[in-house]
C-alpha cells in the first residue's frame, strides 16, 4: 500500500520517521553528509532530528511498464528540442553534396545532434522526464565525450 508524506498529501513517502510516525517525501527530509570522510548519505526527520528509515522503493517508483509510453512522447515533450532534430535533418539534406566542405558540415551537424543526445541521456538520468533545455551550454560543454564516440566508430571500422 502507498503511504503519502504527511506535509504533502500527494506526494509518495519515502521515509518514515520513528519517533513521530510521520512519513516523509524528499522535500521535508533533512539530508546531511556523514559516516567515514563525509562521504555516506544521512536522512532525518526535519521535526524530531532522528534518523528516519527508508521505505521500500517500490513504494513510490512505479514500475517499468506504467512508464514505458513515455519513451515514445519523450521527443515532441519539447519544442526547442524537437526543432533542435528537424533543424539540423534539414540542413543536412541541403549540404548533402560531395567534396570537404559538405563533408565537414555533415560532420559539424552530425556531432551536434550525439551532443545533445548525450546530455539528454545524462539529464533523464537524473530523473528528469523532460529533454534538457536547449542553449549554447547544453550543446557546446564537455564535447570531448563526442569526439570520443567518433574515434570508437572510427576504431571499429578500421578493425572490421
Amino acid at each position: 500500500m502507498t503511504q503519502y508524506c504527511s506535509m504533502h498529501p500527494t506526494q509518495p513517502a519515502w521515509w518514515h520517521c520513528p519517533r513521530c510516525e510521520k512519513y516523509l517525501c524528499p522535500q521535508c527530509i533533512d539530508h546531511r553528509k556523514g559516516g567515514y570522510q563525509e562521504s555516506e548519505d544521512l536522512f532525518f526527520c526535519s521535526a524530531c532530528n532522528v534518523k528516519v528509515d527508508q521505505l521500500d522503493p517500490a513504494q513510490f517508483l512505479q514500475p517499468f511498464w506504467n512508464r514505458l509510453h513515455k519513451i515514445f512522447i519523450y521527443p515532441f515533450s519539447s519544442i526547442p528540442a524537437l526543432g533542435l532534430i528537424l533543424g539540423l535533418a534539414f540542413l543536412a539534406s541541403l549540404f548533402n553534396g560531395r567534396g570537404l566542405m559538405a563533408a565537414l558540415l555533415q560532420f559539424v551537424f552530425w556531432a551536434v545532434m550525439l551532443k545533445y543526445s548525450y546530455e539528454a541521456l545524462r539529464w533523464t538520468s537524473q530523473g528528469r522526464i523532460s529533454p534538457p533545455p536547449l542553449s549554447a551550454e547544453v550543446v557546446s560543454d564537455n564535447f570531448g565525450i563526442v569526439f570520443k564516440q567518433i574515434g570508437l566508430f572510427i576504431a571499429l571500422f578500421l578493425i572490421f
